[in-house]
């Protein structure tokens, strides 16, 4: 087998063709179809650091990339990488029938057409004047709106800690954090520890919970039968 050239079956190419995938997506799901099918593997191991060095993009935008590749079927997360330094498992997909991509011409045509039912519904309030303002609307107060807090999804954890670990330059592990704190809280019904209180700034608790993950990654003991740390800190 030759390693100057890699077959892309018909059905393939034309299935990413017509998959309606920007730039970044189609160069993630290349990439991995040359590192796995290009090579003769049913599957490899892909570091983030690999995908960040041969694609001319962001790492929050081929991390989103590929979790959209992921949630499409077009790629398949075999196994999960580890923080102690092994990658994650990717597959490329060759059955183009189970994909669950959708047609971008589609997706404008539905956004057009809410925009223009919000643009009928646009009412021109008249402007107030002496004459119009009375004692009754003057006394009359407008009922106060609740903030609720919107529970994030793990891709806009791992997006948010990804871009705040590269922009202190720290070491710890994007991908481990970000799971690490999802899980604990949704666990925990996104509170706040034993006060039951419920979280109102999850990227602050998420901006914190990297600097704890950044200061066990310098002082982890060097005998670990003596590590009684557990894998959650309670912020």
């Amino acid at each position: 087998m030759t390693t100057d050239f890699t077959k892309i079956k018909n059905t393939v190419l034309q299935g990413l063709i017509s998959a309606g995938l920007n730039g970044t997506e189609l160069s993630c799901a290349l990439f991995v179809y040359r590192k796995t099918i290009g090579w003769g593997k049913p599957s490899d191991q892909i570091s983030l650091s690999q995908f960040t060095k041969n694609i001319p993009s962001t790492r929050p935008s081929i991390i989103k990339a590929l979790n959209i590749l992921k949630v499409v079927k077009v790629i398949i997360l075999c196994k999960k990488g580890t923080s102690s330094g092994a990658s994650n498992e990717w597959a490329f997909n060759e059955n183009v029938a189970s994909w669950q991509v959708v047609k971008k011409s589609y997706l404008v045509k539905k956004i057009e057409k809410g925009s223009k039912e919000k643009e009928k519904k646009v009412v021109k309030k008249p402007l107030h004047t002496k004459e119009t303002i009375t004692k009754e609307t003057i006394q009359k107060k407008e009922p106060l709106t609740k903030v609720t807090f919107k529970q994030p999804s793990l891709i806009n954890v791992e997006e948010f800690i990804s871009e705040y670990i590269n922009e202190k330059k720290y070491t710890c592990s994007a991908t481990a954090t970000a799971e690490d704190f999802y899980d604990y809280y949704s666990s925990n019904g996104w509170t706040i520890g034993k006060t039951g209180k419920s979280l109102k700034d999850w990227k602050a608790a998420s901006r914190k919970w990297v600097r704890n993950a950044e200061s066990n990654v310098f002082n982890k003991p060097s005998d670990s039968s003596t590590s009684s740390k557990t894998r959650y800190v309670t912020l």
